[in-house]
């Protein structure tokens, strides 16, 4: 009945999942253990929105199930490089449950050798005091702290697994080629750390993984991920409506998840907002009421994302031939008179699209739904 229904945190959406919210990615987590376990460091590459995040920190969660250390650097939430020196300290401390106790030093010495357990550390890694010393060089405790990594695990002998989610950003920072180049002449060459780099724009983490002129080409195992397989989607939103106590139509199910191909993003809120239609109507929406109400919850997203893709006439054609037909997309650009390759490249190189055999998809179904019925 209508306003009977339980209380459920599987409303949010936007935020990297856990527990019981994390599923379909069964295989892609078995993989990257395995690669793990023999010292072999991953690359992971996807569209925006298909969850790298959380395939990366749910990983991480099994590995200290494993009494293994880990370490999680967000490497867009950084704006200098002494802030990433500083974040990559304190998440290797955390594993002896220091991150705290460091990040409340704030920069001064006299409290970093205040503290009994942070004194006990700075003993064995002496750069640490160095770290506050204004005469010493950024790059030198950047690449200081790459070693901590390696030199922590070392010292209690234990395996250490650090992730560096959106790595693809490392290119803001000035002398961004002088980092790549010292991660991996480091990296290398350690015995402990394992590495986990994670990133959305495909241009961008394939050059930097897999061009052979790059510094990290061959360093790390390229994962791809894609969307969730449909029988997983089906039993957690069937689990998730059924916990909640919500009526639910199960071709609604089927269907949205059809329509949304399975995109990780879009099906919880798919779910997300059969739960706020069943609040406040007593009901389900029909599929096509849910696919407008996903739309226009969206559409900030959507108009950004067009800002970005379409610069100019060529990408303006080629999307929106594609948001209706998956091929023909050449005999368009005779027509038009286009450069229909060099456009394709782009829009694959920046996660937009993909292509299967002859054909060229929308990533995100979503957008090409928007495209279709907005643009003219």
């Amino acid at each position: 009945m209508y306003g009977t229904h339980k209380r459920t945190t599987m409303i949010q959406v936007g935020k990297p999942v856990r527990g019981t919210a994390f599923v379909g990615r069964e295989k892609e987590i078995k993989e990257i253990l395995n690669y793990i376990e023999i010292g072999q460091s991953i690359v992971i590459i996807a569209p925006r929105r298909f969850g790298k995040t959380s395939l990366v920190t749910e990983v991480l969660r099994r590995l200290k199930t494993k009494k293994k250390y880990t370490g999680f650097i967000d490497v867009f939430e950084h704006s200098t490089v002494t802030e990433l020196t500083r974040s990559i300290i304190a998440e290797v401390l955390e594993n002896h449950g220091l991150k705290k106790l460091y990040q409340q030093t704030k920069g001064s010495i006299t409290a970093l050798l205040k503290n009994i357990k942070l004194k006990a550390v700075v003993e064995d890694f002496e750069f640490l005091v160095g770290l506050e010393d204004d005469s010493i060089d950024q790059w030198t405790n950047f690449s200081q702290s790459i070693d901590f990594i390696d030199d922590f695990a070392e010292r209690h002998d234990k395996d250490l697994c650090f992730a560096f989610d959106e790595y693809g950003d490392i290119l803001k920072f000035d002398k961004a080629d002088a980092i790549i180049k010292l991660m991996r002449a480091k990296i290398q060459k350690q015995q402990k750390a394992v590495y986990i780099f994670s990133g959305s724009y495909e241009s961008v983490m394939e050059t930097l993984f897999t061009n052979n002129k790059s510094p990290f080409y061959r360093l790390a195992k390229i994962i791809h991920i894609s969307y969730l397989p449909f029988s997983d989607l089906r039993r957690y939103m069937v689990k998730m409506l059924k916990g909640a106590e919500i009526d639910y139509d199960i071709k609604l199910i089927e269907d949205s998840i059809d329509f949304l191909k399975g995109h990780p993003y879009y099906c919880q809120l798919a779910l997300q907002q059969i739960y706020l239609y069943h609040l406040t109507q007593g009901k389900a929406p029909t599929i096509h009421g849910l696919i407008d109400i996903i739309t226009q919850s969206e559409r900030g997203y959507l108009v950004k994302t067009w800002e970005d893709t379409s610069s100019n006439k060529e990408a303006v054609l080629v999307l929106k031939h594609l948001s209706t037909e998956s091929t023909g997309v050449y005999a368009m650009a005779s027509r038009e008179k286009i450069n229909a390759s060099r456009t394709l490249k782009k829009l694959e190189g920046a996660g937009i699209i993909y292509q299967e055999k002859s054909a060229y998809y929308y990533y995100d179904p979503v957008f090409q739904y928007w495209v279709a019925n907005t643009i003219k």
